[in-house]
């Protein structure tokens, strides 16, 4: 499997010295718990309280046929629930999802910083991290990902590396070095094998959470206002073939240290090993890109929360004097005026490379793909999960946006799961600061 990015094609580096024996296996979904042949742990206990409430009333008068009625009832009931499915999950999954969604805060708004927004990220107390109160982006990143905090660090050639922290987890990003043009056509990226990540995934005891792929993409025409007299010229000479575009490629690398706590002590515990293991793996990445001929180079602090603000379409609402607010909806979320749909990739064509291509051509403010790969607790297993990000400026054109997005995974046979009830962790998975969906 692999990701078009826009570096100039080149010629195929050598394969590695041993083949990788890992196998990529699709993630449909991220299932919470413990599963037992595929059913929820959850599902099977609301079986067994079942049977045990049907027994109960069954030995109350085992010769009422009312309450052999009741019992069977109540079991029967029990087994609709526990294996009953919609859209695709689980129903005890979808309800609890429900529960979850109408129990959380669905709005957040950020306040008029006190700071110069354009100011360097810079740890003003000194002690590494850069917080809400010392940089305006962090606070405006902070609608998306409630926890963000920023750290710099240094990489084994003593270049700073920003890292992200968020949900426990801390993440450094590549950036794959761009063509000299700004524009290309669409069907015009070579590929970033996916597959030479996977190796990297674990080495000397420390085991990622992942690595992600993420490509940012803004057609051409994303310039122009939606209502565009221009614009729609443009369209209308442009018929069915995709938009020129230009893209961005980040790779995000995300430790876990509760994942590889021994291997974290080893280099001196704490956030400071925590942040040794993330730079060592960091560099096998970059090694490994680098053999298949794909330069990259790590984001220092200030360039990681300006790719997160791109990511975002926070850049129109930087600096700006009043609050800044972020909706979620059960389809949706709205952060500083722009709307944005994701999707889950839920089932894969053979040829994945054109369909990345073709995805990113939607005609919108910007497309966001995010492939990761991770281990998934099965020896020598990796999983692959794929979400989709599309961004528009008004109401109208990101449905136009994500009605055009799935005819093209309908003709690509590409199946797009609507992350409904989890719209805002699929906006904070598609940016280079750690998230997951």
């Amino acid at each position: 499997m692999s990701v078009p990015t826009q570096h100039p094609a080149q010629p195929k580096a050598p394969g590695p010295a041993s083949p990788t024996r890992a196998r990529i296996r699709a993630r449909r979904r991220r299932i919470n718990g413990v599963t037992l042949a595929g059913i929820p742990a959850a599902n099977i206990v609301l079986i067994e309280v079942g049977l045990g409430i049907g027994a109960g009333v069954f030995l109350i008068n085992p010769r009422d046929p009312v309450m052999w009625s009741i019992g069977g009832g109540v079991v029967l009931l029990a087994l609709i629930i526990a294996l009953l499915r919609r859209r695709g999950r689980w129903f005890t999954q979808w309800f609890g999802q429900v529960l979850e969604y109408r129990s959380r805060n669905h709005t957040r708004v950020s306040h008029p910083a006190n700071v110069d927004a354009t100011e360097p990220a810079e740890d003003k107390d000194g002690d590494g991290i850069i917080g809400p109160d010392e940089n305006h982006r962090v606070a405006l990143l902070r609608l998306v990902v409630e926890d963000l905090v920023i750290a710099r660090a240094q990489d084994h050639d003593r270049n700073p590396v920003g890292m992200s922290w968020h949900n426990g987890k801390w993440t450094a990003v590549l950036m794959v070095e761009p063509t000299p043009s700004l524009l290309n056509p669409v069907d015009n990226a070579p590929n970033l094998p996916l597959s030479a990540l996977v190796p990297c995934l674990e080495d000397r005891g420390v085991v990622l959470d992942a690595i992600q792929a993420i490509w940012h993409c803004y057609p051409g025409s994303a310039a122009l206002p939606s209502n565009s007299p221009a614009l729609n010229s443009y369209m209308e000479v442009l018929g069915r073939l995709p938009a020129a575009a230009r893209r961005t490629t980040w790779i995000a690398v995300r430790l876990d240290p509760q994942r590889c706590a021994k291997a974290i002590g080893e280099r001196g515990g704490g956030v400071l090993g925590a942040q040794r293991a993330l730079i060592g793996a960091l560099s096998r990445v970059r090694s490994s890109l680098e053999q298949h001929g794909i330069p990259t180079r790590p984001l220092d602090p200030d360039e990681l929360l300006q790719a997160g603000i791109s990511s975002a379409e926070l850049h129109s609402v930087l600096g700006s004097q009043r609050p800044v607010g972020l909706k979620e909806r059960w389809d949706g979320v709205t952060a500083g005026g722009v709307g944005h749909s994701s999707y889950a990739i839920t089932s894969w064509p053979n040829q994945m490379n054109d369909s990345l291509n073709a995805l990113t051509g939607i005609r919108a403010l910007s497309t966001s793909i995010a492939l990761s790969v991770s281990p998934v607790g099965e020896e020598g297993e990796v999983g692959l999960r794929g979400l989709v990000r599309v961004s528009a400026r008004t109401p109208a054109e990101l449905d136009t946006a994500d009605a055009r997005l799935k005819a093209i995974s309908n003709r690509l046979g590409l199946t797009l799961t609507p992350l409904r009830g989890s719209q805002l962790a699929g906006y904070a998975a598609t940016l280079p600061l750690g998230g997951a969906a």
